[in-house]
């Protein structure tokens, strides 16, 4: 009878003692941080020289740990050449796309994708030329300075078209 009191002793205390072991390490577990939201201002630049030649800005609110799409898009209608008087519809436009932000310090994080398709203004008007220009990358920048996150030359001319962002914590 001995030997049975303690093994009940010993199987109450075991589960006793896993019951606690379960219950701290519930309690352990960290509380996910609040999210911290940024706005996000993007420029794309075609730059000759130093000169800004053409831009244009796109704005959006992301938060740390989500993903944030912007989408401007056209359909433009371009003159092919020949008496022919055939028209061609070009998509044309700008995707930006951001992934994993989060602050490191007084710094911002961030994969971002990017995709910028123009056409080209000083085509010859029997072609329909459209530049492409597509960058993917993850990048650190500091907190509220315009920083160039992305450069590529104009394959076709002596400007660039470049990438700039603004990130800005909303409080």
């Amino acid at each position: 009878m001995m030997w049975s009191k303690n093994l009940r002793f010993a199987l109450v205390f075991a589960l006793a003692m896993t019951t606690a072991r379960l219950c701290l390490a519930q309690e352990a577990k960290p509380e996910r941080p609040a999210p911290k939201f940024y706005k996000l201002d993007f420029v794309v630049k075609e730059v000759d020289g130093k000169r800004v030649v053409n831009s244009r800005n796109y704005s959006i609110v992301a938060a740390t740990d989500t993903s944030s799409s912007i989408r401007a898009k056209e359909q433009v209608r371009v003159q092919m050449g020949g008496t022919a008087n055939v028209t061609q519809t070009v998509d044309v436009g700008t995707d930006i796309d951001t992934r994993e932000i989060q602050q490191i310090q007084n710094d911002l994080g961030l994969a971002v994708t990017a995709n910028v398709a123009s056409p080209v203004s000083d085509a010859q008007p029997e072609s329909a030329i459209t530049r492409r220009f597509s960058w993917n990358s993850y990048v650190l920048i500091p907190l509220r300075k315009p920083t160039t996150i992305f450069s590529s030359d104009v394959t076709t001319g002596k400007t660039q078209m470049q990438l700039e962002l603004t990130a800005t914590p909303i409080l």
